[in-house]
């Protein structure tokens, strides 16, 4: 995906923290509930073991400072959600190729390392 440079204002950060914090909270909440809904008899349970599990990984994600970040940039719902989802701003690409032994970034031509199956190759 191609990196977006959006501009961020000094001014709404305690609005676009709330509206960062209810996305994520909503969402692990709604994942909780969903597989709960399934289980009926342990519903609370699900919720109180999945949901927590889901937002924990929403956060290893990054997907908190995309929100935040979308928020401040005034982006409208739709826009926001998509703009979490699909940028890949804030993605961690800092692992080591096992396999060949090459590490992010070496690559002499300048072009992105892309992992062990690079569809260039």
């Amino acid at each position: 995906m191609k990196q977006t440079n959006i501009p961020i204002p000094a001014r709404g950060k305690a609005k676009s923290f709330l509206i960062a914090s209810a996305i994520l909270l909503t969402t692990s909440l709604a994942c909780g509930a969903g597989v709960g809904l399934a289980f009926k008899s342990t519903f609370w349970m699900c919720v109180a073991v999945i949901s927590p599990l889901v937002l924990m990984v929403l956060c290893l994600w990054a997907t908190h400072l995309r929100l935040f970040r979308g928020a401040k940039s005034g982006m409208n719902l739709l826009q926001l959600l998509t703009y979490a989802v699909k940028s890949d701003e804030y993605h961690t690409t800092g692992y080591i190729d096992y396999w060949s032994g090459v590490q992010p970034g070496s690559s002499s031509s300048g072009e992105p390392y892309l992992g062990p199956f690079d569809p260039r190759k």
